[in-house]
């Protein structure tokens, strides 16, 4: 009798103690689990931190650090593009899948700022409210000029794409302004425009952003990245 309480012990004990283990294997996996969670937790907040949607970083009201490195590559010998000055550029667009060669000139005409800009757009868009608190509108006046390329159409259509041929957009170069792209909302948005070989065109480009932000405007597209001072 005593052999089998002995025994009945020694199973209890036993299971006890495989009990716990697995308990403990399973809590183990549990963290691993939530730290895991919790890394691209942070992750995604950095990103947002920086201008992208959690899971999407191709948000374009900021510039990505590999697009602003770009920039700096393109324009290292170069000062940014000021008002009344140009930056011709030899790129791609997409055309039909295939990336055809093109050579487009960007000129600054104006940029226009706080209240300035403000009265402007207002004359063009009567249900427009005036920045808040802190805020202002920056218009930018930016003139394209379809030089040569083997595309029958130079389109200015906002792609955020990651190929680097079919993107095309205007941005900020970082979040802190807390900018606000509303050229899609313009009636003569550069969004707009569509030229022919030779062709040259103008349009606008409108942020709502901080007063106190001297950043620049970057242009992403044709392969090229370009920066506009818009200081005034």
């Amino acid at each position: 009798m005593k052999k089998f309480s002995m025994i009945f012990v020694l199973l209890v004990t036993g299971l006890s103690v495989s009990a716990c283990s697995v308990a403990t294997n399973e809590k183990q996996e549990v963290t691993s689990e939530v730290e895991e969670m919790q890394e691209q937790s942070a992750g995604n907040t950095a990103d947002t931190e920086k201008g992208a949607e959690p899971g999407n970083a191709g948000n374009t009201d900021s510039m990505s650090e590999t697009e602003k490195r770009a920039g700096e590559k393109n324009t290292a010998e170069e000062d940014m593009v000021e008002v009344g000055q140009s930056r011709q550029i030899s790129g791609y667009e997409l055309v039909d899948g295939d990336s055809v060669p093109v050579t487009v000139t960007f000129t600054l005409k104006d940029v226009l700022r706080g209240d300035e800009a403000y009265r402007k757009l207002a004359e063009e868009n009567a249900g427009l409210t005036e920045a808040p608190e802190g805020m202002e509108y920056v218009v930018a006046d930016i003139g394209v000029s379809y030089d040569e390329g083997e595309a029958e159409s130079l389109y200015l259509a906002k792609n955020e794409a990651s190929l680097p041929s079919a993107k095309l957009y205007f941005a900020l170069s970082n979040g802190d302004s807390n900018g606000e792209d509303l050229t899609g909302d313009m009636a003569d948005g550069i969004y707009l425009l569509e030229l022919q070989k030779g062709e040259t065109g103008e349009g606008t480009v409108v942020f709502l952003h901080n007063k106190d932000s001297e950043e620049p405007l970057y242009f992403a597209g044709f392969d090229n990245v370009i920066k506009f001072d818009i200081k005034k």
